[in-house]
């Protein structure tokens, strides 16, 4: 259903630098850490995290990356305005299922 809006953020992701852009290149960058002993690693699951980001913070996030390059961002035709409506609804119905369990 939000199939647009996911071509419209590709193209974004790239001016983000923590963005990976799949499991694969996530994997090698960790074969290629080096972690001293007095490192403690994290991380965060998708039921701790996803669904606690706060809507309008990630809509502020997109909505300042489209801003600041929008020259080299394809906006297909459409405005940011525009575009941040499409994100915005597909945040309000976006819901997932992992484990059994579902998200919203």
């Amino acid at each position: 259903m939000c199939r647009p809006e996911v071509e419209q953020y590709v193209p974004v992701a790239r001016f983000v630098p923590a963005h990976l852009p799949n499991t694969h290149v996530f994997l090698e960058k960790l074969r290629r850490i080096t972690v001293d002993d007095d490192v403690v690693m994290e991380s965060f699951d998708v039921t701790a995290l996803y669904t606690n980001v706060p809507k309008d913070s990630a809509l502020q996030a997109v909505w300042e990356i489209l801003t600041e390059f929008q020259t080299g961002i394809n906006l297909y035709g459409l405005t940011i305005v525009q575009l941040m409506t499409l994100i915005n609804e597909c945040l309000m119905c976006n819901v997932f299922k992992w484990s059994g369990d579902f998200y919203k």
